[in-house]
């Protein structure tokens, strides 16, 4: 069984978390106005992670979709299909390489993967999208074009302990000395969004387009409870996630300490600013990301 991403590169609640946040129902209309979806197509997400996109375009198009994930973790497809159980969503998630699939020939009306080709080798990553999609089909690339937190008044009334800070620091060196980690997390096979688009040309796709969307939120803006709350959980799912794929990588009983300590004290700071949302104080911090998304379509045979 394979959990190694799930366990030690980003933990299922964390990324289920930052996920939510960029592909949440009030962005569908601009993701909507890019992506070639159409009801009735069928879809497969690869690398599909803890399925946020996948549950997502499945409630945009209420449904009237054929949507499959798949993922090389174990630990991300058992989540899917328990919350696709749970929830009644007529998903289906499969345990695979995204390299080489078991999927037929020209099986899907359209591929999708976010922050996955630079994880994987993409020439076969590529290719074998091509080889699944159906003839006039689509290749959806997504990834992060550009991330920023504007967490400066957040810092200001909720600063972070001297405590937290020092540990902060012991877990990054500790971090950095595991080199397994350390390699996945340094995207050892992105390539700039012009040699992707050459790539794909060279494999026989056609009517290559690059675009950009831009996501935004604020917990302060007038908006549903749910996603102030989803905002707020953003800012610190990185800082808890360190630690808890250092728990998962590290047994020691210091390190065990240091980092439940940390997850603690992270946990209080993002009580706080939940207390002060609650209490409609105003900090408006706020969050801005651009999803980076290729796309293309295989031409006739």
């Amino acid at each position: 069984m394979n959990t190694f991403w799930s366990k030690n590169i980003f933990g299922i609640d964390s990324l289920k978390t930052i996920r939510d946040f960029r592909f949440n129902t009030r962005f569908s209309e601009l993701y909507l106005q890019v992506l070639p979806i159409q009801r009735g197509m069928k879809l497969l997400d690869l690398g599909c992670g803890p399925g946020s996109f996948t549950r997502c375009i499945y409630d945009w198009f209420q449904g009237d979709l054929h949507v499959e994930g798949l993922d090389l973790d174990n630990g991300y497809i058992d989540f899917c299909t328990e919350i696709a159980a749970r929830d009644h969503y007529n998903i289906t998630y499969t345990v695979g390489d995204a390299c080489k699939t078991i999927f037929s020939n020209e099986s899907f009306d359209i591929t999708t993967s976010y922050t996955v080709a630079q994880h994987v080798e993409n020439s076969s990553f590529l290719k074998e999208q091509y080889r699944i999609l159906k003839n006039g089909g689509y290749i959806v690339i997504m990834d992060v074009g550009g991330y920023n937190e504007n967490i400066v008044s957040q810092l200001e009334v909720i600063p972070i302990s001297r405590e937290e800070f020092n540990i902060l620091v012991a877990l990054k060196i500790v971090d950095e000395q595991n080199n397994i980690i350390k390699a996945e997390r340094h995207n050892k096979h992105k390539n700039s969004d012009h040699m992707t688009m050459s790539l794909l040309n060279d494999m026989g796709f056609t009517d290559i387009l690059h675009q950009k969307i831009k996501i935004f939120g604020s917990p302060d803006n007038p908006q549903s409870d749910d996603f102030s709350r989803l905002i707020i959980n953003n800012f610190y799912s990185h800082y808890i996630d360190l630690a808890i794929s250092i728990l998962n990588t590290d047994n020691s009983d210091d390190i065990k300490h240091i980092a439940n300590l940390y997850i603690d004290l992270v946990n209080e700071r993002k009580a706080k600013r939940i207390k002060m949302y609650e209490n409609n104080k105003k900090l408006w911090d706020s969050i801005e990301t651009d999803v980076n998304i290729i796309i293309a379509k295989k031409g006739a045979i």
